[in-house]
């Protein structure tokens, strides 16, 4: 605009203020690439300003929704700090939950094999006091552990359980001979639900024994 400006002045000058109005001319010239160049260099930072943006609204986006099961499993590793049932059993229920929200997600073998390693130690640390919870532990790793560990707790399991057994037959003998029948017929009918957690084993060979009894009592 100043060298159009200047150009038109040139028209109604003499000869001093031509020689003013060139200079003028000189530093405009001078000033138009520089301008040109600062224009150049604000557009250069607002594309990378905007790309900046873009990328970090991506970046968001990605950390939100596409890695959301990586931050939910890395959450989880690091609350995995159990040493006693309790709090396996707490951490066994987290690793369950997780499993219900990412049924398909690519941790899940790591989680079932986590969820089957605590199984396999609470069922170690409560058969003794509560076989019945033990063997719940043990069905659900029965089809993964190992062999000759499977076999050994499910024994260990099995004979709490069978002394379980005798108690309640013995009680049963007892209440019977004292005219206590059906107090009796509830000690054979606890008898009988250890038979039936035994499926296929040593114990329900008594299985009619016991039957007959209860048909005896009724």
């Amino acid at each position: 605009a100043a060298e159009i400006y200047y150009r038109n002045v040139l028209k109604y000058t003499d000869e001093i203020e031509t020689n003013f109005i060139n200079a003028r001319l000189e530093i405009s010239k001078d000033k138009i690439p520089a301008q040109q160049r600062k224009k150049l260099y604000q557009n250069i930072v607002i594309v990378v300003i905007v790309i900046a943006i873009l990328s970090a609204l991506g970046y968001l986006g990605y950390y939100t929704f596409m890695l959301k099961e990586d931050r939910a499993y890395s959450e989880l590793i690091r609350s995995d700090n159990a040493n006693d049932f309790k709090s396996m059993e707490a951490m066994t229920g987290k690793y369950e939950n997780f499993l219900r929200v990412y049924s398909d997600g690519k941790y899940k073998k790591q989680v079932i094999d986590r969820i089957n390693q605590y199984s396999y130690q609470m069922a170690l640390l409560c058969y003794k006091d509560d076989w019945k919870l033990g063997l719940r532990y043990y069905n659900k790793i029965a089809s993964t552990v190992d062999e000759e560990e499977g076999k050994a707790l499910k024994n260990n399991i099995y004979n709490v359980a069978f002394e379980e057994y005798k108690q309640k037959i013995s009680n049963a003998k007892k209440l019977n001979s004292i005219s206590k029948y059906s107090e009796s017929l509830n000690e054979l009918n606890n008898a009988m639900n250890i038979i039936s957690s035994f499926p296929g084993t040593e114990i329900s060979n008594e299985k009619s024994i016991v039957e007959a009894n209860m048909n005896l009592l009724n």
